[in-house]
């Protein structure tokens, strides 16, 4: 049996948003749990959600609440720090 996996999305730039949920419709087994501005949207409702997402992809620049703070916040949260999370950006610095 296949397991369908639930997939979050933290992304300002409304083409990579529109990129993303494009690909996404390609892949079997996985769905757009939601789609969010900034990691400040995501937070808020993850805090209080009852279903929580199997991955989250957000991109590392963005306004309100960038990506490395939303990566901290979410890490030192008992109750999504074990949720996976992969960080996106077109104009990351190496070092970072």
């Amino acid at each position: 049996m296949k397991i369908l996996r639930s997939i979050l999305l933290i992304e300002d730039d409304s083409d990579d948003q529109e990129f993303f949920i494009e690909a996404l419709q390609n892949i079997q087994h996985a769905f757009l749990f939601d789609v969010f501005d900034n990691g400040k949207q995501a937070l808020d409702i993850l805090e209080y959600a009852v279903v929580l997402p199997d991955i989250i992809f957000t991109d590392f620049h963005m306004p309100v609440m960038d990506g490395r703070e939303f990566l901290f916040k979410i890490s030192v949260s008992p109750r999504l720090r074990d949720i996976p999370v992969v960080c996106l950006s077109s104009d990351i610095d190496q070092r970072e």
